[in-house]
């Protein structure tokens, strides 16, 4: 009786209407500490290379932004803040006491040995690798003279002269080596890059030989060949689809190398937060370019900008992009073809913020779940234990003894966005230590027209 059911079935379903396209995704939008936190230690990991000097200043004059985004009714946190170049010389992590051959002349867009190796940038205004502060103030003297923004100012503004195949990854690793006690195990952790070109962080230095046949010349497209693959050749002159990180170059390192090297830095994942102001990660192409009297394949930029008479450009950072965005809520990346990076550094500030306690969310990135004025977000929330047991927050109100979350507008903790929206968990009694928050909205796909 019921073999010819399944044919019945067909039937049926060959006059029902299609399954309309999904419209929205979830995304995490938020994963933060359960109890606040007060000291935030802070990596700025800047390119020194030739025609980074503007975007040095325009960094140091937006400072103010970060520092506003994450004080607190304490005022800012205490901090530790130290500043990196991406100049490692000709060096590789494969072998890096044995450098590759020198290019240039070092100190005019030359690389040799291992350039500044990781070392802090520190003016005679600072005592030591980096800025110590603490406000209110500790028993510890502060490590500076003059006031914080000026002296953050001197610090950020590294020069331009340093090696032009810029290995900012490797770099902060560096770092972190040369500066054990930087991190403070009670503190979050942000890292910072600003580049105008991606990543190159060199595994085997015989990536500077002199060898054409398999390298191709000795130019920045070398780190685009070995550091990045896309749908099409990186060879032929042209637009590319689908550029990702490469994972199997001898000579340009993975960038899990780097991303696993961070996460361990922490014990949790809601201490850590990564992001970078750096040219857009699309479009991406190939195009022909004089270099003194060779025309060579290059790669082209992805954003190009003349706000006051000066042009502003830079390349995709597909490597630093991804790595970004493998820490989802935790990541913030922003355009550096700008001469105004205010909004960027508050954009990161409020992603910086969120590791400190204060989980502030973007309204208009998501999706209207709710028929009232504004944007009303429909989100789901959990604490997720340090042994990663999950507990599911109702949405408030909820019953008596049961914990919930809800989204405030708190113009006061949240002044970046429109809609100044917050979570706030309304707890029975203390979170467990080490107990972390995550939230999940709904949000519109990404547009995939061209």
């Amino acid at each position: 009786m019921l073999k010819g059911l399944p044919f019945l079935l067909g039937l049926c379903a060959c006059g029902a209407d299609p399954e309309p396209a999904p419209t929205t995704q979830i995304v995490e939008v938020a994963s933060f500490p359960a109890t606040p936190v007060g000291a935030l230690d802070l990596v700025l990991q800047i390119d020194d290379s030739n025609g980074t000097a503007d975007h040095q200043v325009s960094l140091a004059n937006g400072i103010l932004s970060l520092l506003d985004a994450v004080s607190w009714d304490g005022g800012l946190p205490s901090l530790h803040v130290g500043v990196v170049t991406s100049d490692l010389g000709t060096s590789g992590s494969l072998d890096p006491e044995n450098p590759g051959p020198p290019v240039g002349a070092p100190g005019q867009g030359g690389c040799a040995g291992n350039g500044k190796n990781g070392a802090s940038n520190s003016p005679e205004t600072i005592i030591g690798p980096y800025l110590i502060h603490d406000e209110p103030p500790s028993l510890l003297l502060p490590n500076y003279r003059g006031s914080l923004t000026s002296v953050l100012g001197q610090l950020l503004r590294v020069g331009s002269t340093g090696c032009g195949f810029e290995q900012p990854l490797a770099a902060t690793r560096r770092f972190f080596a040369r500066n054990p006690l930087f991190v403070r195990p009670e503190a979050s952790l942000a890292i910072i890059m600003l580049a105008d070109e991606d990543d190159c962080s060199i595994r085997d230095p015989a990536f500077f030989s002199s060898d054409e046949a398999e390298l191709g010349p000795l130019t920045s497209m070398r780190c685009t060949r070995e550091g990045v693959e896309c749908d099409e050749s990186l060879t032929e002159v042209g637009a590319k689809t689908n550029c990702r990180a490469r994972r199997d170059s001898r000579y340009v390192e993975d960038i899990d190398v780097s991303r696993t090297f961070f996460e361990a830095l922490k014990a949790r994942p809601d201490q850590l937060t990564v992001s970078a102001i750096v040219g857009p990660p699309a479009p991406v192409a190939i195009e022909l370019r004089q270099i003194n009297t060779q025309i060579v394949i290059s790669l082209a930029h992805s954003c190009v900008r003349q706000p006051t008479g000066r042009v502003i450009a830079a390349n995709p950072a597909v490597r630093i992009a991804e790595l970004v965005g493998e820490f989802r809520s935790r990541g913030a990346l922003t355009s550096v073809c700008d001469d105004d990076f205010s909004p960027q550094l508050a954009h990161i500030g409020m992603t910086i913020k969120r590791s400190l306690g204060i989980a502030c969310i973007d309204a208009a990135a998501l999706a209207d779940g709710r028929a009232a004025p504004g944007v009303q977000p429909s989100c789901e929330a959990r604490d997720v234990r340090e042994d990663g047991t999950p507990t599911a927050l109702p949405r408030c109100p909820a019953a008596p003894g049961v914990d919930c979350f809800e989204l405030v507008a708190d113009p006061r903790a949240c002044p970046e966005t429109a809609e100044h929206l917050r979570v706030v968990i309304r707890r029975t009694q203390p979170a467990a230590a080490g107990t972390r928050v995550e939230v999940d909205c709904e949000a519109p796909l990404p547009s995939t027209s061209g």
